[in-house]
């Protein structure tokens, strides 16, 4: 991830679409994602085109871990890196 001019890019997604990080909202205000994506099914894997998203923050601090639960399949939950 690089942060320039404010906004955080080339941040990694298992699909390669593009996910721009905003810190641009106040404290009063709720953040928000903007996306413009369209799918295009082909034989061997769905891509994605269009423009990604933003995701707009108060800070790089308002992001937190996430976790999943597939059963006995298991669970676990992500790590924030530094």
């Amino acid at each position: 991830m690089i942060f320039e001019n404010g906004v955080y890019t080339n941040i990694s997604t298992p699909n390669y679409a593009l996910v721009r990080l905003v810190p641009d909202v106040s404290s009063d205000d709720p953040m928000y994602i903007e996306c413009d994506h369209r799918h295009k099914a082909g034989f061997s894997r769905m891509s994605i085109r269009g423009n990604g998203c933003e995701i707009h923050i108060r800070d790089i601090n308002s992001i937190n871990t996430g976790g999943w639960d597939r059963g006995k399949f298991g669970r676990g939950m992500t790590t924030r890196i530094q």
